[in-house]
């Protein structure tokens, strides 16, 4: 954003209050606040406090000031929650992996990442002993168990905020395909701190798991979509890449058609939206800009595609030729064949069906689009 954007912007921020509402609020409802308040503060459009602000201005930044106290106190308690987890498991021989936002309150950064829960990763042979553990310290069901073929139902304790979930996969079957827990487990470093130890693996797998996540494991893409608290972080991590780290992203991309698809749409999406210039090393292919206006609309407009749109628009992605020659390059495969053999997703038709409206609701809300 350029010094005209940024004037221009305050000036429009500072017109009304009733502007700062609708900012807030669509904040509020994307899960947004800490990354809000992270910007704003940036760019310096936190209006000062003090007489200056005017009177109905006075508000915003005890606001924002509030939102940056409550984010930081919930990291140092989740940050505290996650050691005390970690030298419990390593007490019984476990040396987890952390997935996810976990990995920021070990390395401590991204200051500004929020999360709600803690993943951690054991094989499936620790998980059992992992879950009881915890369990003999405290810890207990939350109010909804769930347990799902990749991940143990979650704990909580009341001094821990959010809750704890044991995966023995890193995600499900629609994001094991692109990037398998085997490959994380075989990237993964360990350290230790404050006398525990754990492991993460490194940024550009990362990036991939946190896209994946959003865009196969909640569906995202199935109905054309982006989840912005995901894109904010997918678009922070790419400028936090060193040059190694590039290189290794921008060949693992071009293993997998369907994840390379994916991965230009965000690049597309992060660059229009959030002003991300493409490392070097990257190109964003038109049809990735294409799709992106249409993902954009849909946002705004706060709704989705149907099923089948959103399979014609991945499918057409998928079945680039060029991006094909990318993908059949790296495979060793002629272009015929990769498209030949490509296979988007399953067709889940039932999705579209009346009895399955909860689970398009549930997209939705996993996008932040609707509470």
């Amino acid at each position: 954003m350029n010094i005209d954007e940024l004037s221009a912007l305050r000036l429009e921020l500072l017109s009304s209050p009733a502007k700062w509402t609708e900012v807030i609020e669509a904040a509020r409802k994307r899960n947004l606040f800490s990354i809000l308040r992270h910007q704003l503060a940036v760019h310096g459009l936190i209006p000062p406090a003090g007489p200056n602000s005017g009177e109905d201005l006075v508000s915003i930044p005890a606001f924002f000031a509030k939102v940056a106290a409550d984010h930081t106190l919930k990291r140092l308690e989740m940050t505290n929650g996650l050691r005390l987890i970690t030298g419990i498991l390593n007490g019984i021989g476990i040396e987890p992996v952390l997935l996810k936002g976990a990995i920021s309150l070990w390395t401590g950064e991204p200051g500004w990442r929020q999360l709600r829960d803690l993943d951690i990763l054991v094989t499936p042979e620790q998980s059992k002993a992992a879950f009881q553990a915890l369990v003999d310290n405290g810890f207990s069901l939350v109010e909804k168990p769930v347990t799902t073929p990749y991940h143990l139902a979650g704990l909580r304790r009341h001094d821990i905020p959010g809750w704890i979930e044991f995966h023995f996969g890193a995600s499900s079957i629609h994001g094991e395909e692109h990037l398998p827990t085997a490959e994380l487990r075989a990237a993964t470093t360990f350290s230790e701190q404050n006398g525990v130890r754990a492991g993460f693996y490194p940024l550009p797998l990362q990036i991939l798991h946190g896209l994946i996540h959003h865009h196969f494991h909640h569906h995202c893409g199935l109905y054309g979509i982006i989840h912005l608290k995901g894109l904010f972080e997918f678009a922070a991590a790419m400028g936090a890449l060193s040059e190694d780290e590039r290189a290794f992203l921008a060949d693992r991309v071009t293993w997998d058609a369907r994840l390379l698809a994916a991965f230009d749409l965000w690049m597309a999406g992060a660059q229009e939206l959030l002003g991300m210039v493409p490392p070097a090393g990257f190109e964003i292919m038109p049809d990735a800009v294409e799709r992106w206006q249409h993902v954009r609309k849909r946002l705004a407009d706060n709704t989705m595609c149907s099923y089948y749109r959103g399979y014609v628009e991945s499918m057409a992605m998928l079945m680039n030729e060029d991006r094909l020659r990318i993908t059949a390059k790296r495979s060793g495969k002629s272009v015929r064949e990769m498209a030949r053999t490509a296979r988007f997703m399953p067709v889940w038709r039932a999705l579209d069906a009346p009895h399955m409206s909860s689970k398009r609701s549930n997209v939705l809300k996993s996008a932040g689009i609707v509470n």
